[in-house]
């Protein structure tokens, strides 16, 4: 029951080729407006009328033809499209550089089948796009797919945006090439700098020892969160899953976090500490080295197989059988007070200007190896 309105012929067409195919359309009369045009073929004068079926990279089946004059335009068949937005795109906690999975459903209650790429746009205050990510897309008609559209936000600076649902036939597209699937959402992208401030380390036997992080918000907006740490063992088990600090840190400023969490428990030794952004832990935002350390409660002198620790006349004497590196003192808190590059298998470190306390001395050796202690200094 086809009539074409234009023939052509097409021979000697390889598999996995393409030729530019042309229709003469100048005995054609139509009115100024808007007609929908099908694409077909058949084989021979004996064959029926097939449609064209295309591929989801070599754009529609159909197109719509608006004549204007003697001017004709092509363009694509939009189908009716439906969006409803799935939860992943009300997230307030994406990272600036962070893996980011968008997802939404598309009901196609059309008579032809969508084909092409859905994505995301992000679009800042001024209406700017940043960042475009899409994904193949394939719906067939009065179905409902789900599109799922990766992106790195690489290169997207902190601060809120709108992310906003479209379609596309370009696998890459432009702004020009992109029909707006829905409203956008509102999110914000944190762009956080964190790191251990004045080394990491934590003591085994005082479970409310904190571990200091200096977060750094690059974004225009407050952040205020949660952050949580699992701690992981050289032969890569979970040994703690319970530390976390809540943060709150003004736009383009620096505060510091109190990680904290239950009794430890730990063995002496090095171990990782994977950092996550709550809620959902989905989001790794660093993996920090954690040096455990024993605790030496009221000495002045700490005498061990490898390393001789003592305090006299106002000085900290360090002895060992292997040639040091460097000394340094910090406060319980954390603070570094002292450091110093030693030469040798002795040093010493002049303490009379500190007031007697609970001090931890990083010991650093020549092969790379520390040691890590928990001091009593008497001064008076």
């Amino acid at each position: 029951g086809i009539t074409p309105i234009s023939t052509t012929t097409v021979s000697g067409l390889e598999n996995n080729n393409y030729t530019a195919v042309r229709f003469q359309l100048a005995d054609v009369s139509l009115a100024d407006g808007t007609y929908r045009i099908g694409f077909y073929y058949r084989c021979g004068e004996q064959d029926g009328w097939h449609v064209v079926k295309c591929s989801t990279a070599n754009g529609p089946s159909e197109c719509y033809a608006t004549v204007s004059g003697r001017n004709l335009t092509l363009s694509p068949v939009m189908p009716t499209i439906s969006v409803n937005l799935a939860s992943e795109l009300s997230w307030n906690h994406l990272h600036a550089d962070a893996p980011a999975t968008w997802t939404f459903d598309i009901a196609n209650t059309g008579d032809i089948r969508l084909e092409g790429y859905a994505g995301i746009a992000l679009a800042d205050a001024s209406g700017d796009y940043k960042g475009i990510y899409v994904s193949p897309i394939l719906c067939p008609a009065n179905e409902t797919v789900t599109a799922k559209i990766n992106s790195t936000l690489k290169g997207i600076a902190g601060g809120t945006y709108q992310a906003i649902p479209f379609y596309s036939y370009n696998s890459q597209p432009t702004v020009a090439d992109i029909t707006l699937l829905s409203q956008s959402v509102e999110v914000k992208i944190a762009h956080l700098s964190i790191f251990p401030e004045n080394g990491s380390y934590l003591m085994t036997d005082n479970a409310d020892t904190p571990l200091r992080l200096s977060v750094t918000n690059l974004s225009p907006d407050s952040w205020e969160g949660k952050l949580e740490a699992d701690i992981i063992a050289p032969d890569g088990s979970l040994r703690q899953g319970t530390f976390s600090a809540d943060v709150a840190v003004a736009p383009k400023s620096t505060a510091t976090a109190m990680l904290t969490g239950d009794n430890l428990n730990l063995e002496r030794g090095n171990y990782i500490l994977n950092l996550y952004m709550s809620p959902g832990r989905d989001l790794l935002l660093t993996s920090i080295s954690l040096l455990v350390t024993s605790h030496v409660s009221g000495l002045d002198e700490i005498v061990t197989d490898s390393m001789d620790v003592k305090v006299a006349d106002g000085h900290l004497y360090i002895a060992s059988p292997s040639q040091l590196s460097s000394v340094t003192l910090h406060d319980i808190a954390g603070h570094q007070l002292v450091r110093q590059n030693a030469n040798g298998n002795e040093t010493a470190i002049d303490i009379s200007g500190l007031q007697g306390g609970v001090y931890i001395l990083t010991i650093v050796r020549t092969d790379g190896n520390r040691d890590v202690r928990k001091i009593n200094i008497r001064n008076s």
